[in-house]
């Protein structure tokens, strides 16, 4: 899928680590970016934002477009509300320099599976 580069989302301040990476045009690659990023299952997810696992797949699935889980998701995930809702702004708040690294390491790895 190829999604102009104007859409890329942002990871730290603009004084601290920022930078761009992937783009992230829906909510659905949000969600499952950020559920990966956190290590957890659909199944965790589910559970700690208080869904059921179903719903969680079918955000991922882009089958459900918005939803007013979307707070507890980013609670559950560590990421900032705005940008799992909308796309923009910071991933997160603000990064420690290892974080910075941790991150960039990831969308990488992810990077590479792009087809």
């Amino acid at each position: 899928m190829l999604i102009p580069k104007s859409i890329g989302i942002t990871i730290g301040t603009p004084n601290r680590h920022s930078y761009s990476l992937l783009p992230m045009s829906d909510l659905a690659t949000r969600v499952k970016l950020a559920r990966t990023h956190a290590k957890l299952t659909t199944y965790q997810l589910a559970d700690a934002v208080g869904c059921k696992q179903p719903t969680i797949a079918q955000i991922e699935s882009g089958r459900i477009k918005t939803s007013s889980l979307i707070p507890r998701i980013a609670e559950a995930t560590g990421v900032n509300v705005r940008w799992l809702d909308r796309g923009t702004g910071p991933v997160v708040a603000d990064l420690t320099a290892d974080e910075a690294r941790q991150t960039e390491a990831f969308i990488a790895g992810l990077r590479r599976r792009e087809p």
